[in-house]
């Protein structure tokens, strides 16, 4: 007995010793996992289709920057935290919002009972206040179609609170069922000067008052 004894005490040492380091050898293996699997989260993931009604892009607030959606899913109108309901249904697009929150343009496309509609735009923000379109409109039976540019003035800062975001349109340029116009608006959205090719070919130059009487024109009538 005097020989077995004094390893039984280091036996039982070796095993402490053993149970140590597996216990921190697993410790560190669940370390480098949660390591790993979070550096994983936190990788660019790249996906070669995807499919969804709606994908809302966020800053890192959480904030909206960035919304793609179909019409079923497609958002009201947001300005300075309030929704407003869209003039025009069925819309599919993407909508741009800034820091704040407020919408401030979109591309979109949309069916109403007159015709077909795509538009890229882009808003002012203070006031809210459609600033510049490109626009396509067919009639549904395909007969009719307009497509152009327009450029709004910003409404007055005094209106902030007005819930409509429709300005005052003093540029227009537009190709409209065979016919090409530009046409220059005063402060009030009246057409001052008219330029333009018709179907026909035959130029024109238009300059009017403000009740819409032609003062000159070239070619004379």
């Amino acid at each position: 007995m005097s020989d077995i004894s004094p390893k039984v005490p280091r036996l039982t040492h070796v095993l402490l010793s053993l149970l140590v380091i597996g216990v921190w050898g697993v410790l560190l293996l669940l370390w480098f996992s949660h390591a790993r699997s979070a550096a994983d989260s936190s990788a660019d993931k790249r996906f070669d289709v995807i499919t969804a009604e709606r994908v809302n892009i966020v800053d890192a607030d959480g904030k909206p920057r960035l919304v793609i959606s179909t019409p079923a899913r497609f958002p009201e109108a947001v300005i300075h935290g309030k929704s407003h309901k869209r003039s025009i249904g069925d819309n599919a697009g993407m909508l741009f919002y800034d820091v704040d929150g407020t919408e401030t343009g979109g591309l979109v496309t949309a069916t109403a009972a007159w015709g077909r509609y795509a538009a890229l735009i882009f808003d002012y923000t203070n006031p809210p206040t459609d600033g510049v379109g490109i626009f396509r409109i067919e009639s549904v039976d395909g007969k009719t179609y307009s497509a152009g540019l327009s450029v709004v003035d910003r409404r007055p800062h005094a209106l902030a609170e007005n819930e409509n975001s429709q300005g005052v349109e003093r540029a227009k340029l537009e190709t409209k069922d065979g016919e090409a116009e530009l046409v220059i608006s005063d402060t009030e959205g009246k057409p001052r000067i008219l330029l333009g090719v018709d179907h026909a070919n035959t130029p024109r130059l238009e300059i009017r008052d403000a009740e819409g009487n032609i003062q000159h024109r070239f070619p004379p009538q």
